[in-house]
Parts: C-alpha cells; sequence; structure tokens
C-alpha cells in the first residue's frame, strides 16, 4: 500500500512539474514577444513593485485618472507578493508566480478529491480537466491578474474548511481571497451556500463566514473605495428589473454559447453534481444576469474563468463520486476497479480530444507545438526595445511597452493621445503587424502623429535607439540627460 501511494504521488508531482514548466514557459514567451500590457499587468506589476519599496502606490487609470490603487479595487491582498521585488527586481518573477500558483491549485484540487474518496485514477482525471481546461492556462496566455493567486486561497479556505475542519486557520485564507478583490465576496458567498448543504455540521461558522462577506462587499464598494477614489464606484453591472429583462439577458447566442462550451470540457459532468453545482452557476450569472457590464466576456480568455474553473473541476469531482459510489454497490460488477479506471481513461481521452478539436482556443495545445518551443528563447524584442531605457522619474509609452519600465520609474503613465504631463522619457513603437492592444487608450494613427510632434518639439530630443520605428524621446530638462 505505501509503494502504491509512493508511485501514485510521484505522478502528481511529475503532472504538476511538468505543467509548471509550461506555464512559466507560456509566460516568459509574453514577456520576449512583448505582449505584457499596462492593463492590467502593468498596473499590478506597478503596485506591487511600490508595496515591495514601501512606497503607497498611485496608478494612471484610464476612468479615474491618479488614484491611489485602493481607490480602483480593494486588494490589500497584494501586499503578500511584495516580497517577491526583493528577490529579484525583474517583472518575470510575476508571470512565473502565477503560474506557480495555478500548479499549487491543482495540488489542493488533488487533495480535495482524495479527501472525498474519489480512487486514484478518477482523481488524476479531474486534475487534468483542470489543468488543460483553456480558462485557467489563458490567464499565462494574455494577462497576469490576482485571479490566478487568489483562487489558491479560496481553494485553501474550502480545503481546510470543509475537509480539515481547521476554522481558525482557514480564515487567514478566507480573508486574504477576499482581500484581493472586492467582488470576491459574491463569489465566496456562493461557495458557503453549497457548503450549507454540503457540511451541515459547520453550519453555525458558514453563517458567520457569508454575513461577514456580504458585510466586506458593501463597505469595499458603498464605503471604502469611493472615499478612496473620490469617485463612486464604476464597476456596479446594470441589473434587469423585471422579467422580461432577465430573459433577454440570459437568452442572448454568445451567452448561451459561453456556458455550452465551457460545460463541454467537463462533458456536462458538473450537472449532475446536485448543490456543488451552485458556485459555477454564481460564476456565471455574475457573468452572463446583468445587461451590461464593464466585466464582459463571454469566451474562455482572459481571467475572468479562473474561479470558474475550479467550480466546474469540484463539482465534476463529486459527479464521479456519485458514478464511483454507484458502481461499486453493484453486485454484478465483478471487476468494479477496471471498470472505474476505464472511466478515468475515457475521461482523460475525451478531454484530450476536445481540447485539440478547439485547436488554438485551448492554449494546451502549444505542448505539442514545435514553432512555440522554438521561439522560447527568442528575447530579441526586449533587448531592443527594453534593456536602452534608462532609469527615470517618469516614464510614458503605449500599452505594451509600459509594463517594462516597471521597476525603472515611479510615476508611469499610459499613453492617451497626448503628452500634457510632460514626462522625462517617452516610447513609442509604431512598427507594422502589431497587436491592436498594443495601443490601447489611443490608436496607431494618433501615436504617428505624436512621434512627429515630438521631433519638432524643442523640449525633447530624440534618443537613437536600434530597431526601426522605434523611438525614445527624452526631455531636455531632464535630470541627468544632455541636450
Amino acid at each position: 500500500m505505501k509503494t502504491k501511494t509512493i508511485g501514485q504521488n510521484l505522478i502528481i508531482f511529475i503532472l504538476t512539474q511538468s505543467l509548471l514548466i509550461f506555464g512559466m514557459s507560456l509566460s516568459l514567451w509574453r514577456y520576449n514577444q512583448g505582449q505584457l500590457f499596462y492593463y492590467d499587468f502593468g498596473i499590478f506589476a506597478k503596485i506591487i513593485y511600490q508595496l515591495s519599496q514601501f512606497q503607497l502606490p498611485y496608478i494612471d487609470h484610464i476612468e479615474l485618472g491618479r488614484v491611489m490603487f485602493l481607490g480602483d479595487h480593494f486588494n490589500p491582498s497584494l501586499t503578500i507578493l511584495a516580497p517577491l521585488f526583493w528577490l529579484i527586481k525583474d517583472i518575470r518573477i510575476l508571470v512565473s508566480q502565477q503560474a506557480l500558483s495555478l500548479a499549487l491549485s491543482g495540488i489542493v484540487i488533488y487533495k480535495i478529491c482524495r479527501k472525498l474518496k474519489l480512487e486514484f485514477s478518477l482523481s488524476l482525471a479531474v486534475l487534468i480537466m483542470f489543468f488543460t481546461f483553456p480558462g485557467i492556462l489563458n490567464p499565462l496566455v494574455t494577462d497576469w491578474h490576482p485571479a490566478t493567486t487568489a483562487n489558491l486561497f479560496l481553494l485553501l479556505f474550502i480545503y481546510l474548511f470543509a475537509f480539515k475542519k481547521k476554522f481558525q486557520l482557514s480564515l487567514i485564507f478566507y480573508f486574504t481571497f477576499l482581500g484581493f478583490k472586492e467582488s470576491n465576496a459574491i463569489t465566496i458567498s456562493m461557495v458557503l451556500v453549497w457548503l450549507w448543504f454540503f457540511k451541515k455540521e459547520l453550519r453555525k461558522e458558514i453563517i458567520t463566514l457569508f454575513g461577514l462577506a456580504l458585510i466586506w462587499f458593501l463597505a469595499t464598494t458603498r464605503l471604502i473605495i469611493p472615499a478612496i477614489s473620490h469617485h463612486k464606484y464604476i464597476y456596479s453591472p446594470e441589473m434587469p428589473n423585471n422579467l422580461s429583462q432577465i430573459y433577454q439577458s440570459l437568452t442572448v447566442d454568445k451567452k448561451i454559447n459561453f456556458v455550452k462550451n465551457s460545460l463541454k470540457y467537463y462533458l456536462y459532468l458538473p450537472l449532475l453534481s446536485g448543490w456543488a453545482f451552485i458556485p459555477a452557476l454564481g460564476e456565471y450569472l455574475i457573468r452572463i444576469l446583468p445587461l451590461k457590464s464593464k466585466f464582459e466576456s463571454f469566451n474562455l480568455n482572459m481571467h475572468y474563468n479562473v474561479y470558474l474553473t475550479s467550480f466546474l473541476s469540484l463539482a465534476t469531482a463529486l459527479t464521479l463520486l456519485k458514478i464511483q459510489t454507484f458502481i461499486k454497490k453493484i453486485k454484478l460488477i465483478r471487476f468494479k476497479k477496471i471498470l472505474i479506471l476505464a472511466l478515468a481513461g475515457f475521461l482523460i481521452l475525451a478531454t484530450a480530444y476536445i481540447n485539440r478539436k478547439t485547436g488554438p482556443g485551448a492554449p494546451i495545445n502549444l505542448v505539442i507545438n514545435r514553432v512555440f518551443w522554438r521561439s522560447l528563447k527568442n528575447d530579441q524584442w526586449v533587448k531592443d526595445r527594453v534593456l536602452v531605457m534608462l532609469q527615470s522619474k517618469s516614464i510614458m509609452a503605449q500599452n505594451n511597452l509600459l509594463p517594462y519600465f516597471v521597476t525603472k520609474s515611479n510615476n508611469l503613465y499610459l499613453f492617451k493621445g497626448n503628452y500634457n504631463q510632460q514626462p522625462d522619457i517617452i516610447a513609442f513603437d509604431i512598427s507594422a503587424g502589431q497587436n491592436a492592444n498594443n495601443f490601447y487608450g489611443s490608436n496607431l494613427k494618433v501615436v504617428k502623429l505624436t512621434v512627429d510632434k515630438l521631433k519638432n518639439d524643442p523640449n525633447y530630443h530624440q534618443l537613437p535607439t536600434g530597431p526601426k520605428d522605434y523611438y525614445v524621446f527624452v526631455r531636455s530638462t531632464a535630470r541627468g540627460f544632455k541636450n
């Protein structure tokens, strides 16, 4: 039995390590290709870096202007990531940390499966579903966002609270999760509704935690954030007012397809889990119920599906537990373990088939993409555009350039059509064939006009740079620079 357990743990270790290597490779590829964006990566990187320097972070928000970071989203838990920059002043530490958080989350998912008494083969199948689901991998492809890290703390809370009965210790992870975003209170409330039915012996504690989550949400969105930003909370969605509007909102084709496509990866098994589907249902409703929302995203891209991935995985585990229990109760079946093993094998093969059929929409397919692995070491973009930059008091640049200067300046400005802030350095890349997101906040035409304007502006002079169509302008009166 001991040898069997060691073998099982070795399989999980190899799978998790492989995912970690792949996840870090995805993130580093984005870094090398210049696809880290100020929204959202640069904003969070700047906040965490300044916290590491014991400074109060202010961000250049596209709607709120210059605002203290807690006036946008209430995310004090970002402070726990600040020590990363004590190790190395390099933004790559964050993208690596995101991949590590995903790998550790998978371990917690597996631990919960085993606590449910799910057979090893079925637990392994759930873990593979979790690791390959596009909704959990796309954040590594598209951005850095606190959701992946917060998800780890959410799963640790569920594990410690519901399965280890360590209430006091679980409180640390409960409040840390809440502290990553004010709306996380809604997510954890749905988890608590599920646990109300799943862990009846913990109902007293569940009521307390549910009340705390409600207070947290109201206090942060109605009082704290408006007081800091001097502006009402800007992320409140437009909700339907009657049954007709609810029906109208829920029957939009792209919303229906989003739900179907996400469930497809789990072979619709979460629908059979009973009460365990409540947290996933909550995540769906957050997305599809509003008539209009700033968080509208009806696909598996971005970071909006991270919590959904965990909830679909847990719901799948509980459905498989029902099937496993049913198989073991059938007296006529002699080879029950073989049947369970065959079920796990089918789930793994079906997951591989669905991901493969999805093509570019499933990041896991890059594992067998030779072009991806060959281009991984190509960091010429960074060498050409980032290493030429100097330490400065203030830097302005376009969306995909600005994050790389987080450790070079305390004052970063996203270019929004003008340079009225008179920053010390202004950097633009107008080379052909760029992602439209590179110019978020403005557009390529305006950038080109600004480059021409800066060439004739006596207050700035152009630095010689290597790549064609890459421009760096330095303010003539900036200290430390020559005219």
